[in-house]
């Protein structure tokens, strides 16, 4: 299940949006689904999911996105 960017946002400060997200992982881990954080823009973010058990992340803080000609 990908948490989108608008979840992401502000995650660092937010309890309530931890609390949000913690829940989204949670409900992932229990029935088994994959769970990637979309948008991670920062490093607070990255490191206030990696507290909450979140690993799979992509988004601007891991790099570029590129052109298929350049891939």
């Amino acid at each position: 299940m990908k948490i989108p960017r608008k979840f992401i946002v502000g995650i660092d400060k937010d309890q309530k949006q931890k609390l949000f997200v913690s829940a989204m992982h949670q409900y992932c881990e229990q029935f088994g689904l994959g769970c990637i954080a979309e948008g991670v823009e920062n490093e607070a973010e990255k490191q206030a999911l990696h507290e909450l058990g979140i690993h799979l992340m992509q988004g601007y803080v891991f790099g570029l996105p590129i052109s298929e000609v350049n891939v």
